[in-house]
């Protein structure tokens, strides 16, 4: 359905005269990632409607989608597949969130959260195979990831001491879905090169 719809709107573009007919494939590659993330971030944004559980929805992905886009790690082969797997994540945080974040004193949450941000920063961040980085994108994605941790992991302790504590379980959600993610592409690499 994407490649569908990012070939029909490539069709319109080159009618149109828009683009070059040389530069279409890379435009088609843009246009099949935007329909991607639009429909994906449609979807989460309906589970979060639906789950009565907006705010926590836009929350979590303001903080998880910048420290996954430098910390790497797995990455679906498909579309379909990464929109599946990113609805199910959603829907299980918001789950846990809900009706789970009583259950476990901040100050365990906060805890585990230093040992599993420590854990992110060493592990990261995680090439792709078709993504391998650059010495100093590496080394920029590192910093990246460092500044990001150090700052989600404030304002989770800001939030544990004024008491908020359904916005702790989300940092900590958060933490355990990007190191789940990093580890799953450490061992996807590991497992591809042997």
């Amino acid at each position: 359905m994407i490649k569908f719809l990012s070939q029909n709107l490539m069709n319109c573009v080159l009618k149109l005269n828009l683009i070059e007919k040389e530069d279409e494939n890379l435009y088609a590659y843009g246009a099949e990632l935007a329909i991607s993330y639009i429909l994906n971030l449609i979807a989460i944004i309906i589970i979060g409607a639906v789950m009565d559980m907006m705010f926590y929805t836009i929350a979590f992905l303001i903080i998880f989608i910048p420290l996954k886009s430098y910390s790497g790690g797995y990455h679906a082969p498909n579309y379909l597949i990464c929109f599946i797997m990113s609805c199910i994540t959603v829907a299980a945080v918001l789950y846990i969130t809900k009706y789970g974040y009583e259950y476990v004193p901040n100050n365990i949450l906060i805890l585990v959260m230093a040992f599993m941000g420590m854990m992110i920063y060493i592990l990261g961040p995680i090439e792709d195979k078709n993504k391998p980085l650059t010495e100093s994108e590496y080394t920029h994605f590192k910093y990246k990831i460092k500044i990001i941790l150090v700052a989600e992991f404030i304002i989770a302790f800001a939030s544990s001491i004024i008491g908020f504590d359904k916005m702790v379980f989300i940092f900590f959600c958060n933490f355990i879905v990007t190191l789940g993610v990093s580890s799953a592409g450490l061992l996807k690499n590991t497992f591809a090169n042997v």
